[in-house]
C-alpha cells in the first residue's frame, strides 16, 4: 500500500524491525499494526471520540478526548481508554473483548477464577 509509515518498532539489542505503524490514507484516524516476521499478525487501531467527551476534555474533567479500539481481522479486541479520575491522570485502562483469545487475557481470566474460588 502506499499508505505512509509512522514508526518502525525494532528489537532494542538486535536492530531487527519487529512491527510497523501505517496509517490509513481512507481514515486517518485508523492505524495498521503489522509483524514483520508474520504479515498476517496485524491489527489496526482506531481512535474515537465524541461531543460529550470534547467537553469534558476542554473543561479539565478527562484529559483526552479520545479513546481506542484495537481490532483483529475486523473483530474489537480491545478498546484502551483515558482514565476519568483526577488522581489516575495521564494513565490508561485497557479492556480486553471476552473472546480475545492471547496470552495476557487467559491469565487475567484464570486469576480471577482463582481469586474467586479463594472467596468461597
Amino acid at each position: 500500500s502506499n499508505s505512509p509509515v509512522l514508526a518502525k518498532v525494532r528489537h532494542p539489542i538486535s536492530g531487527i524491525k519487529m512491527f510497523e505503524v501505517v496509517q490509513s490514507q481512507k481514515r486517518p484516524q485508523r492505524w495498521q499494526i503489522t509483524g514483520a516476521m508474520d504479515e498476517l499478525n496485524k491489527c489496526e487501531v482506531e481512535a474515537h471520540s465524541n461531543v460529550w467527551r470534547q467537553m469534558l476534555s476542554a473543561c479539565g474533567f478527562v484529559f483526552a478526548a479520545e479513546w481506542w479500539s484495537i481490532q483483529n481481522e475486523g473483530l474489537r479486541v480491545a478498546e484502551i481508554f483515558p482514565q476519568k479520575a483526577v488522581c489516575e491522570e495521564n494513565s490508561l485502562r485497557l479492556q480486553w473483548s471476552e473472546q480475545v483469545n492471547n496470552f495476557l487475557n487467559k491469565n487475567i481470566n484464570i486469576a480471577n477464577k482463582d481469586l474467586k474460588t479463594q472467596k468461597t
